[in-house]
């Protein structure tokens, strides 16, 4: 009976040495108040500080802020991978200055955030444009890419349970699009709670390693009655 006990408990703590990790969850959207709802607080960027075209073309970078735009494609000609004011090139989404790009299977345009972030969301035109030239978001964490559906203009974004900091854009095919009013959620802006007094709260759950020490206590009790 000791050893049965034992097997258990070799058994239970074996469990959590080898756990997997989970996948991260990812919910999409195509729709901006539905995005904003799940995703919380949020900040917009819709480039109209930017009164001059500036160009992130051939490995070029553009700090924005929070975040850096950056473009491998030295493809011609020069109204592409840019921040693109009026008078623009006709990729406009609503008439103020915009991200232009072009992506490809070897071209990428790379955003990289300063701090973590949970949620990414923008108005898309142009992009995706055929079965050919499809753009997808990798967003670093060794997931699977994100496809992006045509939009001609709309909204895509999505929410992840797990933080991120880089999104790069590629396409199964030459793809020129533009995007504008990204929104995004920093992680350090998620769950600040001003009533919040610092004392534990009684309804915490006990994380999955305490659980595995309590069981595997309990079982030490059981092997050690039995012995006496």
């Amino acid at each position: 009976m000791i050893k049965h006990s034992a097997l258990i408990l070799a058994v239970v703590a074996g469990g959590a040495l080898h756990s997997a990790p989970a996948e991260a969850l990812v919910t999409t959207y195509t729709d901006r108040a539905a995005f904003q709802s799940a995703a919380g607080t949020t900040v917009l960027e819709d480039f109209n500080g930017f009164t001059e075209d500036i160009s992130f073309s051939g490995g070029g970078v553009v700090d924005v802020g929070d975040f850096t735009l950056s473009g491998t494609s030295v493809f011609i000609p020069s109204a592409l991978n840019m921040i693109d004011a009026p008078p623009d090139s006709g990729f406009s989404i609503n008439g103020t200055s915009f991200v232009s790009a072009v992506t490809n299977s070897n071209d990428s345009l790379t955003i990289e955030f300063a701090s973590a972030i949970s949620a990414f969301g923008a108005d898309f035109s142009y992009i995706s444009n055929s079965p050919a030239s499809i753009t997808s978001i990798d967003w670093g964490l060794g997931e699977p890419a994100i496809e992006i559906p045509a939009l001609r203009p709309g909204f895509f974004g999505f929410v992840s349970d797990t933080e991120f900091s880089t999104l790069t854009f590629t396409s199964n095919g030459i793809d020129t699009w533009s995007m504008d009013n990204i929104e995004y959620a920093l992680v350090e802006n998620i769950g600040d709670d001003p009533m919040d007094n610092g004392e534990d709260d009684p309804t915490e759950i006990p994380e999955p390693g305490m659980l595995v020490g309590l069981a595997a206590l309990g079982l030490l009790g059981v092997a050690t009655r039995k012995r006496s």
